[in-house]
């Protein structure tokens, strides 16, 4: 897409609705998508709550290379002193145990502001 930011993968349409992907690794400041890669996974988010948009709906698909599981959890999130990764520490929310995991909470809030 041309005058876009570089994260911007291009447009989708799936089940009659038109919407941005972007590289999620690369909008966190991580390894890009490899341009060669013929399969990887888009995760399609409503990003209309985080955005002063008029309609109740807005969509954005958010590609990533893998996704290992989906968990939910009622848990708050909490603080992992372990982690350093100053790059991504302004998109992470916070940490939640599950299973002997320490797993990410991202701040869809400001990956969001990011793309817009």
């Amino acid at each position: 897409v041309t005058k876009m930011s570089s994260f911007v993968m291009g447009v989708i349409n799936s089940r009659d609705r038109v919407f941005l992907v972007i590289d999620l690794p690369l909008l966190l400041d991580l390894a890009p998508i490899s341009s060669y890669t013929r399969e990887y996974h888009v995760m399609i988010v409503n990003v209309a709550p985080f955005l002063d948009h008029q309609s109740s709906e807005l969509w954005l698909g958010l590609a990533v290379d893998k996704i290992q599981g989906i968990t939910r959890s009622e848990e708050k999130p909490v603080e992992n002193p372990n982690f350093s990764e100053e790059n991504l520490s302004e998109y992470i929310n916070g940490w939640i145990i599950e299973q002997n995991q320490n797993l990410m909470v991202l701040d869809l809030g400001k990956i969001v502001k990011k793309s817009f």
